[in-house]
């Protein structure tokens, strides 16, 4: 029964990562974090050259967050594509990239310029206290791949 079990969830697990989208921003959604929300693990958040005032989250999701360098290979791409996170919606939740729950090597950020993240105040995973941490990117209890970015200006 337990063999039967994995089986049939591989299977489904494989099903949805047939049906991967690739979810174009700002031709489809406005801002990254839309396309993120709309999205589901193995889905690609592919983000055209532009400024995206806004700080994200992955939300748990197992998907590829890129700009246009992905399908080019220019490095021009990634200092035209940036995340700046100074205008964050609450005070306390200023890190430009947040990956902190359970996302693993299949969740990818890559070909992006990260810039004025504040960080976001939080009890650290280890309970040890509240902290202010990852102006740029926070990472915890996760294990994504980041790559191909330029992360400066970015604030604790």
């Amino acid at each position: 029964m337990k063999k039967i079990f994995i089986f049939t969830l591989a299977l489904v697990l494989n099903i949805v990562y047939i049906y991967a989208e690739i979810r174009s921003v700002p031709s489809q959604y406005v801002t990254i974090q839309s396309a993120i929300n709309a999205s589901v693990h193995g889905d690609t958040v592919l983000v055209a050259p532009g400024t995206y005032l806004e700080n994200i989250n992955f939300r748990g999701k197992n998907i590829v967050v890129t700009s246009t360098f992905y399908v080019t290979n220019d490095p021009s791409l990634i200092s035209s594509t940036i995340i700046d996170g100074s205008s964050p919606t609450h005070q306390d939740t200023g890190s430009c990239v947040i990956i902190c729950r359970g996302e693993d090597s299949t969740a990818v950020l890559q070909g992006f310029t990260i810039t004025r993240g504040t960080g976001t105040k939080w009890n650290d995973e280890h309970f040890a206290g509240l902290y202010r941490e990852g102006g740029g990117i926070l990472v915890a209890l996760s294990s994504p791949i980041i790559q191909n970015n330029i992360i400066h200006s970015n604030f604790v």
